[in-house]
């Protein structure tokens, strides 16, 4: 996901125009004085500001192109799309974060040798080994679509580009909350750990799998945040993966915890905070 809105956070204006009454030049300084370029210019946003007109990179085009210049409110709404984007990613990033370091620190908690908690660690932390290879697989297949697939599929839209940080924002605390109370009783895989209990507490009040429903979350927002595009494919890949880990740990769930366990899922919804 987070390479894929890299990608998206990158946007340029590019704008050429047909000769009028002739090949027009473009005076543009440099060291040695002003001297006439036809130019395409490639505008790249630098800094969150509607001045900021920052570096202009060009290059030569046939005679008589003339660079249009993008308006304030082009400029604008490129400086709000790069900041949700970058905002976006720093939310991903502090949930693989805080899932290292809750890694590390709950294996280290495990008593037994350092091979026990190495264990512990790496179950904590990795997924089936084909969902390492899934990723990949699907990152491979968005950059061998060709790309005028994506510019059909692209509509980014402020409002909805907003209301998707707030989702990919919620779905982050939402996640983090869970991974804590869960403690050292979460595993990267579905498996019942030594000494597991069924916890009901905190965001499990809500939904019995808030933190599926928070990777979801970031896939939906981070979907509207980029403007659709490639993130349509990680959305669906997502939802999918949820569905499937949602019945195969209900099955666990029920499997050891039984009456328990079937009286909690009849109370509380897999992954919408609704009434039932």
């Amino acid at each position: 996901m987070s390479s894929v809105l890299t990608r998206l956070s990158q946007p340029a204006f590019t704008a050429t125009a047909g000769p009028i009454g002739g090949a027009v030049p473009l005076e543009i300084g440099d060291a040695g004085g002003a001297r006439p370029v036809e130019w395409q210019f490639h505008l790249r946003v630098e800094a969150l500001s509607t001045r900021s007109w920052s570096r202009l990179v060009g290059r030569r085009t046939s005679m008589g192109d003339i660079a249009e210049i993008p308006s304030p409110s082009e400029v604008q709404m490129t400086d709000v799309r790069t900041f949700l984007v970058q905002a976006t990613l720093l939310c991903l990033q502090a949930v693989g974060l805080a899932w290292l370091l809750a890694a590390g620190y709950f294996a280290l908690r495990v008593p037994g040798s350092w091979r026990t908690r190495t264990g512990h660690f790496l179950r904590t932390l990795l997924p089936e080994p084909w969902l390492l290879l899934a990723g990949p697989a699907v990152g491979v297949l968005l950059r061998l679509t060709p790309h005028a697939i994506w510019q059909h599929l692209t509509f980014w839209n402020p409002v909805l580009a907003v209301a998707g940080f707030a989702i990919v924002l919620g779905s982050t605390a939402l996640m983090l909350w869970a991974r804590w109370v869960l403690g050292r009783m979460w595993a990267g895989r579905p498996l019942v750990l030594q000494g597991q209990k069924l916890c009901t507490s905190g965001p499990y009040r809500l939904v019995r799998h808030p933190i599926y429903a928070g990777i979801v979350g970031l896939a939906l927002g981070g979907t509207l945040v980029a403007g659709f595009a490639q993130m349509l494919v990680v959305l669906a890949a997502t939802i999918a993966f949820a569905a499937w880990r949602v019945r195969t740990e209900d099955r666990i769930m029920i499997a050891t915890f039984g009456d328990q366990y079937r009286a909690y899922r009849s109370r509380v919804r897999a992954l919408l905070p609704i009434a039932h």
